[in-house]
């Protein structure tokens, strides 16, 4: 190992910093090509046209790969009436299926959730329960606000379950009445089968100087419960 000293230039100082040089790694480094698909083109002409997209998740079970995500085929901005979960699927990351949404009846689901008006669904987050089951967390804002984790056993029916579980002991009520558990990022799988969801606690009403409260959702019975 060797020390280097490099210098960091800055507007208005020059300061120093320690840099260790490591020795060659004893194995190779990985490279990579990078591709892109769309998945479903803002054209008029397809059908949802998908005016608004966001909060994605992708992941692969099964063989195939599946993309989720919160779009509102009418309306080009977030949080408007007609923003539904939906879902694409493909064979080789480049081909992908006419996005439905993925929750409701128009989807095929289980116990369906067909949010309307000012009910909208967001950020979809999966889990792949060893190639098993997939998972994906959820949630509803809205007169009917809820946190959801559905399955399927083939990726394309779903199962929806309302999580009713009461919120943690050490949730602070006072700096946010009222939360709605809301998935926040991709879902994790460890080596011991627990799963865990992270979300974050969202109020009904913020309260002023008060920090957004984050926990995670948690089953270590393979989703039973």
């Amino acid at each position: 190992m060797k020390a280097l000293t490099c210098l960091l230039c800055l507007p208005s100082f020059v300061t120093h910093i320690a840099v260790w040089a490591a020795d060659p790694p004893p194995y190779p480094v990985a490279t990579f090509s990078i591709e892109q698909a769309i998945i479903n083109p803002a054209n008029p002409a397809w059908s949802p046209r998908m005016s608004y997209n966001h909060d994605s998740d992708i992941t692969r079970f099964r063989g195939r790969y599946f993309a989720a995500w919160n779009a509102n085929p009418e309306i080009p901005e977030q949080a408007r009436p007609g923003q539904l979960n939906y879902l694409s699927v493909s064979d080789d990351f480049q081909h992908w299926s006419r996005p439905v949404p993925i929750f409701t009846s128009q989807g095929g689901a289980v116990s369906p959730v067909d949010s309307s008006g000012g009910e909208l669904q967001w950020q979809p987050n999966f889990i792949n329960y060893h190639d098993q089951t997939l998972f994906c967390a959820w949630s509803v804002t809205g007169r009917n606000a809820a946190a959801y984790v559905s399955r399927s056993t083939d990726g394309l029916h779903w199962e929806n379950t309302r999580i009713t579980e009461p919120l943690p002991d050490s949730y602070d009520r006072s700096a946010s009445p009222g939360a709605t558990p809301f998935p926040s990022n991709h879902g994790l799988l460890t080596r011991a089968g627990t799963m865990l969801f992270p979300i974050c606690l969202v109020p009904a009403t913020a309260a002023r100087g008060k920090f957004l409260q984050v926990a995670a959702l948690i089953s270590e019975d393979g989703g039973s419960t």
